[in-house]
């Protein structure tokens, strides 16, 4: 399978399990970039925001945050940008600082690790498809 085939498979696998991403292949550069809901489902995190953009409800793990705190951590998330460099098989941050992950470690790392982990398994059945 080429190269585009198969970084396009690894979205269209992770999209299907709620993980909205896009590939960018340009400038010799193979990665999958993560949009913020991506982020909010590998922390475990649900957001629902009134129509001016505030935030109305936040919950982890289905207990509720409150809005101070949830604003505090979606800005984190926010910030910067999560993705998957083909290249170098792994997940990869651009914008954000040290204290983002040691402020919010449960939370920031835990999304990316989980992030990391998808793709992983999504690359792994990819594989096996080639095999078979």
């Amino acid at each position: 399978m080429e190269n585009k085939e198969k970084f396009l498979k690894v979205k269209e696998i992770l999209r299907s399990a709620g993980y909205p991403c896009n590939v960018w292949l340009k400038y010799d550069k193979e990665r999958l970039y993560f949009d913020l809901d991506a982020l909010y489902k590998a922390a475990e995190f649900e957001v629902w925001h009134y129509k001016t953009g505030n935030i109305s409800y936040c919950e982890h793990y289905g207990e509720k945050i409150s809005n101070y705190a949830a604003r505090n951590i979606t800005n984190i998330f926010g910030k910067g940008d999560v993705f998957y460099d083909f290249t170098e098989k792994k997940i990869c941050t651009k914008g954000y600082t040290k204290s983002d992950f040691r402020d919010r470690y449960s939370y920031l790392d835990i999304a990316i690790d989980t992030l990391a982990e998808e793709v992983e398994k999504a690359l792994e059945t990819i594989e096996k498809e080639e095999v078979a």
